[in-house]
């Protein structure tokens, strides 16, 4: 009697951990490499939205950061706009305007914005340039730019910004002497004037 009740509550226990499973996460039929979010991630998603944007893995942007302003000239600077609903992190962001990079840090806060001085990433003259945000240091690739705006003779960037669909190939902003600044969408140069 005693061993047909331990092997009940053998199968038991068994049949508990087999329903409860030993992974949080489901894999995705459509995709055997891929695993989908477990029941739990999708309650916490649904019920704790983020604070503050992460960065994107890729080929993506983060909502609402962007360069939306260049002024020229020794005293100039790229203007990054935070126009989004969420605070976001700059930390392990990079703006480029080759062959200068600075690391951008900290977080802007929704409706703000930060200044990066034109000293900083090598000047900026109306002749041509380009401004980059990048989320990695990986400035050849296509996945790691976010953002990009050429004027004038326009930057080495314009390519990898065309690869990853967010600017036009071969396109530049028209560059008066003083200024530059974004009037619609990113990503269009006839939204800059």
């Amino acid at each position: 009697m005693r061993s047909k009740r331990a092997w009940a509550l053998i199968a038991a226990v068994a049949l508990i951990a087999a329903a409860c499973g030993g992974s949080d996460e489901a894999s995705d039929p459509a995709d055997p490499g891929t695993t989908a979010p477990s029941s739990t991630d999708a309650i916490t998603a649904t019920t704790a939205p983020a604070t503050i944007a992460p960065i994107p893995s890729g080929g993506s942007s983060i909502e609402g950061l962007h360069v939306d302003e260049i002024v020229f000239g020794a005293e100039g600077h790229v203007q990054i706009s935070n126009n989004g609903d969420v605070d976001i992190s700059l930390d392990g962001l990079w703006l480029c305007q080759f062959p200068t990079y600075f690391e951008l840090s900290g977080t802007l806060e929704v409706d703000d914005v930060i200044l990066i001085s034109a000293s900083d990433i090598g000047g900026l003259s109306s002749e041509g340039g380009e401004a980059a945000i990048y989320t990695s240091r990986d400035f050849a690739s296509s996945t790691a730019i976010i953002d990009y705006v050429g004027w004038g003779t326009g930057g080495d960037r314009s390519e990898v910004a065309s690869l990853a669909g967010i600017w036009p190939q071969g396109a530049t902003v028209s560059a008066p002497d003083d200024f530059i600044e974004l009037g619609g969408v990113s990503g269009d140069p006839e939204s800059w004037g």
